[in-house]
C-alpha cells in the first residue's frame, strides 16, 4: 500500500476470522469495514483512508455485502458484492 498511497483498498477471499483484529493486518491509517462468512473464512473488506469523512451505509446479512460512503471522493460510494 505504501507504493501506490490508495485511498481506498476494497478486497474479497481475505480469509481473515472475526478474532483477528484490524491492527494486526491493516495500517492504522486506513479504518477497515470487514464481512465475514458464516461457514467459513474467506470475506470481504473495504479499507478507506483516515483523512476521509466515511459512512458504513449497510451490511446485508444473507450476503458478502458492504456499502461506504466517503465524502469527498469521485465516486462517491464504494462497495463490494460477493456471492454466499
Amino acid at each position: 500500500m505504501a507504493r501506490y498511497n490508495p485511498n481506498v483498498v476494497t478486497g474479497k477471499e481475505a480469509w481473515l476470522k472475526e478474532d483477528i483484529t484490524n491492527v494486526e493486518t491493516f495500517t492504522v491509517d486506513f479504518t477497515t469495514f470487514r464481512k465475514f462468512r458464516s461457514a467459513h473464512v474467506g470475506g470481504i473488506f473495504i479499507s478507506v483512508k483516515n483523512i476521509f469523512a466515511y459512512t458504513e451505509l449497510w451490511v446485508v446479512d444473507d450476503f458478502e455485502v458492504i456499502a461506504v460512503e466517503v465524502e469527498r471522493m469521485d465516486p462517491k460510494y464504494t462497495g463490494m458484492l460477493v456471492s454466499p
